[in-house]
């Protein structure tokens, strides 16, 4: 009996894993999530910052949003974008407001990395790679604005700047932020 119940958990344990291992397209790499093979649109070639684009480098994109929790309420938290200006951007998880600090903007090691390409010098589009259960790639298309950068999960309009609201918009708000440090090397 115990033989049986054993070699049933063992055959479902064995395809379980075998199922989902070779499918894993992902690894770590110093706490960063990277794929195995890069796939990034927006990585041939990258993009190159221009003096007359409006990202800062040495400055942070702040998103202030709230999070549900189990028990219904609402916490306050903050997710950053941080440009580098070889074309690649990395996008900071979702903290309580009090840890954002300097030594969090230069943690490369918690959130997303990715790509990003400038147009007309007011129309960013990112590309990340996430990962749940899978990796997969992201587009997300914005403008820039002043000090603030608009992100939409559809491509651009052709009749220009779409009205922002919390159903259809991420509005990320510049940080000027003195002795950032770190290299985006993916």
């Amino acid at each position: 009996m115990y033989k049986r119940i054993f070699l049933t958990l063992f055959f479902f344990v064995t395809l379980i894993i075998s199922c989902t291992i070779p499918f894993k397209n992902y690894y770590y790499d110093k706490g960063i999530t990277k794929p195995k093979k890069s796939k990034f649109k927006l990585a041939k070639p990258p993009y190159q910052l221009k003096k007359e684009d409006l990202i800062d480098i040495n400055a942070v994109y702040i998103n202030k949003h709230e999070l549900s929790r189990k028990d219904g309420g609402k916490e306050p938290v903050e997710s950053h974008l941080r440009f580098f200006n070889n074309g690649r951007y990395f996008y900071g998880g979702s903290v309580k407001p009090a840890k954002e600090n300097l030594t969090h903007y230069n943690n490369l090691s918690n959130g997303f990395v990715g790509y990003y390409k400038i147009n007309n010098n007011n129309k960013i589009i990112y590309e990340y790679f996430w990962v749940h259960e899978i990796g997969k790639y992201i587009k997300e298309y914005g403008y820039i604005r002043n000090d603030s950068i608009f992100m939409y999960k559809s491509s651009y309009k052709k009749n220009g700047f779409p009205k922002p609201n919390e159903n259809n918009c991420q509005i990320y708000v510049r940080k000027k932020v003195d002795g950032l440090t770190g290299e985006a090397s993916w």
